[in-house]
C-alpha cells in the first residue's frame, strides 16, 4: 500500500469509529469501560462453589391461576439451564 492509501484507510476507519460513537445508544467509551471492568474485576465466587451439587428445577404445576404462556416461558428457561449444564435434568 502506498502512504496515500494507508492514510485514506485510516481516515475511513476514523470516520467509521466516529459514526459508531454517534449512533450508539450507549456511548462507545462507556461500553468499553464496562467491558474492561468485567474483564479486569471478575466476580469472586464462594469457596467450593465449583463443587456444589447441581440441583434440578421442577416445571411449574398446580396453583389456582394457570398461565400457560408463563409456564411455557419458565419451562424454556429451565430447559436452557439444563442444556448449559447449570442444573441437572428433571
Amino acid at each position: 500500500m502506498t502512504p496515500e492509501q494507508i492514510e485514506a484507510k485510516l481516515n475511513e476507519l476514523t470516520d467509521f469509529m466516529n459514526s459508531l460513537k454517534e449512533s450508539s445508544a450507549i456511548p462507545l467509551e462507556v461500553d468499553q469501560a464496562f467491558r474492561d471492568r468485567l474483564i479486569i474485576a471478575p466476580v469472586s465466587l464462594p469457596t467450593g462453589f465449583e463443587d456444589a451439587p447441581l440441583g434440578s428445577i421442577a416445571a411449574p404445576t398446580g396453583g389456582t391461576t394457570v398461565d400457560p404462556e408463563s409456564r411455557t416461558a419458565i419451562n424454556l428457561i429451565i430447559t436452557r439451564l439444563e442444556n448449559l449444564g447449570l442444573v441437572n435434568d428433571n
